[in-house]
């Protein structure tokens, strides 16, 4: 089972004889499945491949959820959108329930950190490369410090580094499934020059924005 959390880019090459099932959910759906909880944070702040079972759920149960999600998702029953809501839960829950049987306890964050970074997120998403990190953290209420260490302590970077991971990802989606030119993707990605955003992408990626959009149309 792979579990892909929002903006990291990926892809797949299928073969005639493949099977299983897709599941994709906007971040906006994940919210709501869990509003005053952020226990799902930590575990999709990175793609995530388990094939390991032997723990609370087989393969057999966590498909188990899966078909009761596609009941609802595909049914025209009453009180369909409740009734997926729970399924929902209870699929992220057993997932949740796998990846934390894999982790020592002392590798867990607390929850107050969690709602911190999952807050810090959110407004990542929104506000991409408009806010320094010391706006970020004056929006929460703390330190620039405590939001580093919070961020290093939950996934192991730094919150400018989160920022930046957010500004590649967005720019390679933009380079690779749109035809905007890169100095269109600069100014929507707010960077104040273009060849700013053509040395900020070069820098962590390797390649030059061209480059880069005529290795995937290749």
């Amino acid at each position: 089972m792979v579990l892909i959390p929002p903006m990291a880019l990926h892809g797949f090459r299928y073969e005639t004889v493949a099977g299983g099932r897709i599941l994709t959910l906007s971040a906006a759906m994940l919210d709501t499945l869990f509003p005053d909880s952020a226990i799902l944070t930590p575990m999709l702040t990175t793609i995530r491949c388990f094939t390991d079972f032997n723990g609370p759920y087989t393969a057999e149960d966590i498909l188990t959820f899966i078909k009761e999600v596609d009941k609802e998702l595909f049914g025209d029953l009453p009180e369909k959108k409740m009734m997926l809501r729970i399924c929902l839960q209870k699929l992220f829950l057993a997932v949740y329930r796998l990846w934390q049987d894999q982790q020592t306890i002392n590798t867990l964050p607390d929850n107050h950190s969690l709602g911190y970074f999952r807050k810090f997120q959110q407004r990542i998403r929104e506000e991409g490369g408009r806010y320094t990190i010391a706006q970020f953290a004056e929006e929460l209420g703390i330190t620039t410090v405590h939001l580093n260490r919070i961020c290093r302590e939950v996934i192991g970077k730094s919150a400018g580094q989160l920022v930046q991971d957010h500004l590649l990802e967005e720019a390679k989606k933009y380079l690779t499934y749109t035809s905007y030119t890169v100095s269109e993707i600069a100014y929507l990605l707010n960077f104040e020059y273009p060849n700013y955003f053509a040395r900020f992408f070069k820098k962590h990626a390797g390649v030059s924005p061209k480059e880069f959009r005529e290795k995937r149309n290749a």
